[in-house]
């Protein structure tokens, strides 16, 4: 493993605890200013839509954690592409029975001033949620 490529995998693993924390400025801090989300049907979402949507949803499901795996890591230059699984878990109200959703997710990365930043993210959403025991394995 390369320089380059440890730096992104410590990067997602803080932006990990960060999610996992639900610490709204240190997450922010990771999204590149124009940073967007693919949606379905080929929608490009912003980073100031994204951001307080999920500010409101994540206040609906209780004991939110997330699990990711990287499952391919691809450095060119100062642009990144990686392949990861995120298992969520969490309660929505609190109420609602433990929902856990395995999806599959393509991210990209782009060093700024020497810190790996997420530029994109889009869910392989054709693909849909992945069995438990599903690998996880795009070309």
């Amino acid at each position: 493993m390369d320089t380059s490529e440890k730096e992104l995998r410590d990067q997602r693993a803080a932006l990990l605890q960060a999610v996992n924390a639900q610490d709204w400025k240190a997450i922010e801090s990771f999204l590149h200013p124009d940073f967007s989300m693919g949606a379905i049907m080929g929608l490009r979402l912003s980073r100031d839509f994204v951001v307080p949507v999920f500010k409101w949803a994540l206040k609906l499901i209780r004991g939110f954690q997330e699990e990711v795996e990287i499952e391919r890591v691809r450095v060119d230059g100062d642009r990144a592409e990686l392949l990861v699984v995120r298992v969520d878990h969490g309660r929505i109200l609190g109420v609602f029975p433990e929902k856990v959703d395995k999806i599959r997710c393509k991210e990209v990365w782009e060093k700024v001033e020497g810190r790996w930043l997420m530029l994109y993210e889009n869910y392989h959403v054709k693909q849909g949620p992945l069995k438990p025991d599903e690998p996880a394995d795009l070309p």
